[in-house]
């Protein structure tokens, strides 16, 4: 089934049905949203942190 056949499709539900797939729709996107600010945050923490220097690594391969 391709896009303008589920288009066609969604055009023909009562508007009970119409506002529950909407409903549906809208709860999954604001979940994918989510996860990507989840995503986003994770990825500037890594990217910010905190890192060792070379003489840091140094010292800790000597005091390993």
């Amino acid at each position: 089934m391709g896009y303008a056949e589920i288009l066609e499709a969604v055009k023909q539900l009562p508007d009970e049905q119409f506002h529950l797939l909407k409903s549906e729709i809208d709860k999954n996107s604001n979940q994918r949203k989510d996860t990507k600010l989840k995503k986003k945050r994770i990825e500037k923490l890594l990217l910010n942190g905190p890192v060792m220097s070379d003489d840091d690594y140094a010292e800790f391969l000597k005091e390993k």
